[in-house]
């Protein structure tokens, strides 16, 4: 038995496959700086229509790695089945620690020996954590950093997928089955986690999935205050300010923004937070080089909440990383059931703040109609997640199309900046603006924007 339950999660993209993976084993190319930056000028590839996945060696890892030639996606499964990379070109959204790349631990046999290894990347954790006892994995245990098994399930195609599966853990009465989707001519990378009572007994469980992502924006940075998480608030939250302390330290991290947006600029200072946010959407922006890494999900307001908070954030004071946490509520599983959840990740160039998103954009500046001289133009700050086309349709009050579409080709590679004039039309009433692919299928709609409502607005 399946129970789908909505939840918030953080992500960050990188798997690895072990020696059990079929498929040849090729080069994953040379070791970067982790967790350096790479160089922003760098060209970033056009997608591909079909994508792969294989197995490769990533820094001494045997690991799975998804690409179409415009994101990279990577996963290991020796350490808890960890997505370790996700890359736009050659810019990489997850911190990676630099001191355990390639390791691996053997089983700790006492207490002394239980170290929490940080690897960094992406994972999901049981919680609450006083129940679970790590990180590290209680004695026995093998969720968070142990040997996981994986393989390709789709090589070649339009899109391609992986999946590790944890070891059926005694300690926790849990398994753990992570599948991971690239879709070919798209930023967009799926990740999907299957957790199991494999007990006896009905056991009540929530679960975190928890993102690392780079706190500074250049190699050889400690932090940087341009590594910026953003967070949409709740209006009607029982917090104050919209969020609550879990851990003393690090405050002037963490500001409200107008509109109850929560900007975290990162400063190295260590710092823990949490937060109710059902807008479905986070983005964490180098703001130096217009880089945002979106993750999207569909919450729930029903359940209890560890911390009661879907949605944690805790920057470090050691290493050079942010830590987001979305967590699903508290789930009563009887023997054999399961609870599914589903993120969706998007990469593009845009700058912050991120104030909203679609399934298809990233929004910086907000789009709007402006009447000069005469002159009709749509202006804006945005950031897309697939190649194509910006449709910008006049339609008239029953929202039937005038004329022909203006259309802006627009890339994920590139930030894009509207300030396009449109068709003077005495009938139009509203602007639709979406994105196509190079077919002319619609994509998914950015905006709708009401002529009148505009054109009053500007008069004022």
């Amino acid at each position: 038995m399946v129970a789908r339950i909505p939840y918030i999660c953080v992500v960050g993209l990188a798997l690895a496959v072990l020696a059990g993976c079929g498929g040849g084993v090729e080069n994953a190319g040379p070791k970067r700086e982790v967790p350096g930056i790479s160089d922003s000028r760098s060209p970033i590839s056009q997608a591909s229509e079909e994508a792969t996945a294989s197995e490769v060696d990533y820094h001494g890892w045997r690991a799975l790695r998804l690409t179409n030639g415009m994101v990279t996606v990577v996963a290991v499964p020796d350490i808890g089945g960890r997505i370790v990379e996700y890359k736009l070109g050659g810019h990489p959204f997850l911190w990676t620690n630099p001191a355990e790349l390639g390791k691996t631990y053997p089983l700790p046999r006492s207490e002394q020996d239980r170290v929490w290894h940080d690897f960094g990347g992406y994972k999901v954790w049981p919680a609450p954590a006083d129940r679970w006892k790590g990180p590290p994995d209680p004695l026995g245990s093998e969720l968070d950093g142990g040997k996981w098994t994986g393989k390709v399930l789709t090589a070649t195609g339009r899109n391609v997928e992986v999946e590790l599966r944890s070891p059926e853990d005694k300690v926790t009465g849990l398994q753990i089955t992570r599948t991971i989707k690239l879709f070919g001519a798209s930023s967009q990378v799926r990740v999907s986690e299957k957790i199991t009572n494999i007990s006896r007994d009905s056991q009540n469980w929530a679960f975190c999935q928890m993102t690392q992502v780079p706190g500074s924006v250049d190699s050889g940075q400690k932090f940087s205050e341009k590594s910026r998480l953003y967070v949409p608030l709740e209006a009607d939250s029982a917090h104050k300010e919209g969020y609550v302390t879990l851990a003393q330290g690090g405050a002037g991290q963490f500001k409200v923004l107008p509109d109850k947006l929560l900007q975290v600029s990162y400063r190295g200072e260590a710092g823990k937070i949490g937060m109710t946010s059902y807008a479905g959407w986070l983005a964490h922006v180098d703001e130096e080089h217009e880089f945002a890494f979106v993750q999207r999900f569909e919450p729930s307001k029903l359940g209890d909440y560890p911390d009661n908070s879907n949605v944690i954030v805790e920057t470090s004071g050691k290493q050079s990383y942010v830590q987001v946490g979305l967590c699903a509520p508290t789930r009563a599983l009887r023997p054999g059931e399961s609870v599914e959840l589903t993120t969706d990740w998007y990469a593009t160039r845009v700058g912050g703040p991120v104030v909203s998103t679609t399934e298809v954009a990233a929004v910086q500046t907000p789009l709007e109609l402006v009447r000069a001289d005469g002159k009709l133009k749509l202006k804006g700050k945005l950031g897309v997640f697939a190649p194509g086309n910006l449709a910008l349709s006049l339609q008239d009050e029953t929202g039937k199309l005038i004329g022909q579409p203006t259309t802006i080709k627009v890339s994920p590679a590139e930030v894009v900046k509207l300030d396009q004039e449109l068709p003077s039309e005495a009938t139009a009433k509203t602007v639709l603006v979406e994105l196509q692919n190079d077919s002319g299928t619609p994509l998914g709609r950015i905006a709708q924007l009401n002529l009148a409502t505009t054109i009053a607005a500007a008069a004022k």
